[in-house]
C-alpha cells in the first residue's frame, strides 16, 4: 500500500486507481517524541459508470453495461436467455436456487434439432444453441440441463435489446441481466441463485 508524508495542517489530493470502486480506507499516523496516535478515514469513491436500470444497488458497477439483443425461451422449470454480444446462454432454473452460463456452440450447417426427440403435445424441443445446451451430456453427478428444465413451453422469441452488467466486487461477483417485460434478473455469485431485482 502507498504511504504519504503529510503536513500537520492543510490538504493532500490523492488520485486513486481506476481499479478502485465504492470506497477506500486510509490510516493516519501522527508521530512525535511523546508517542504515536492513529485514526482511520473512510472515503467514498464516485462510481465511474452507472447502472443500466432504475433503483440500482448502492455499490458501483464494474464497468459500463453491455447492450445486446436477447432471445428467450421458457421451460417447464425455468428459462434460457441468449445474449448476442457474448454468444452466451444464461440458464435460470425454477425456484431461484441455481443458474448456469453456457457458450452457444451452434453454427450454421449444424442440425437445428434432434428428430429422434418428440415432445409431448403442447410442448417444444428447443432448437439451435438452446437445443445443444438442453441436450447436453449428463454431468458426473448424473444431471443435465434437459432433466432440470423440462420441455420448452413455447418457441424461442426475441426480447429486443437488453443489457448485462456486473458489480465491482473483486471476488464473488453479482451480475444483472435484462429479462422479459422489463424485469432485471440478479445472478448471484458462482451460480448460487438468482432472483428478480426489486430495488435496494
Amino acid at each position: 500500500m502507498p504511504a504519504y508524508d503529510v503536513p500537520l495542517s492543510g490538504t493532500l489530493v490523492i488520485t486513486t486507481s481506476e481499479t478502485l470502486h465504492n470506497s477506500v480506507n486510509f490510516v493516519l499516523f501522527a508521530i512525535s517524541p511523546a508517542g504515536t496516535a492513529q485514526a482511520g478515514v473512510y472515503a467514498t469513491i464516485l462510481c465511474l459508470d452507472t447502472w443500466f436500470f432504475a433503483q440500482p444497488p448502492s455499490d458501483c458497477p464494474g464497468g459500463p453495461p453491455k447492450w445486446t439483443q436477447l432471445i428467450v425461451q421458457d421451460f417447464e422449470h425455468g428459462q434460457m436467455l441468449w445474449a448476442e454480444v457474448s454468444r452466451m446462454i444464461y440458464i435460470l432454473y425454477a425456484g431461484g436456487t441455481r443458474w448456469e452460463l453456457r457458450p452457444d456452440t451452434w453454427a450454421e450447417g449444424m442440425a437445428e434439432y434432434d428428430p429422434a426427440i418428440t415432445p409431448p403435445a403442447g410442448m417444444f424441443q428447443p432448437v439451435r444453441g438452446f437445443g445443444l445446451v438442453w441436450r447436453d451430456e449428463p454431468t458426473p453427478e448424473g444431471s443435465r440441463v434437459r432433466d432440470r428444465l423440462g420441455w420448452a413451453v413455447n418457441e424461442e422469441y426475441p426480447m429486443g435489446q437488453g443489457a448485462v452488467q456486473c458489480n465491482s466486487a473483486p471476488k464473488y461477483i453479482t451480475c444483472y441481466v435484462s429479462g422479459p417485460d422489463g424485469v432485471v434478473y440478479v445472478l448471484k455469485p458462482e451460480g448460487s441463485g438468482w432472483s428478480v431485482w426489486a430495488g435496494p
